[in-house]
Order: structure tokens, then sequence, then C-alpha cells
């Protein structure tokens, strides 16, 4: 015997935020771990660095 679904009722719109609640921290620590190694004595390369992160 089958199982019918409607597919076409009402549902919560697809959102990621559970997602980026799970990894904040650690996104986070990533983040903070690119900008101890984007250090250099190139001048603008750390002021680069920043703007990406």
């Amino acid at each position: 015997m089958g199982v019918v679904l409607n597919i076409e009722g009402k549902r919560e719109p697809a959102s990621i935020k559970d997602l980026i609640d799970l990894t904040a921290a650690d996104m986070g620590r990533v983040n903070e771990l690119i900008l101890s190694k984007a250090g250099s004595d190139v001048e603008m390369i750390p002021e680069i660095a920043n703007h990406l992160i």
C-alpha cells in the first residue's frame, strides 16, 4: 500500500540559519587563523587579507 503526501501545502521557507548558527564559532576561529597567517612584510598583503575576511 502506498502513502500519498500533499506536496503543495504550506511549508517554511528554506533557510540556512540553523547551519550558520551551528558553525558560527568554528568559522570565527577559521577567520582568526587566516588573519594570523596573513602577515607579511609587504604592506598591502595584510590590508588585503583583512578585506577578504
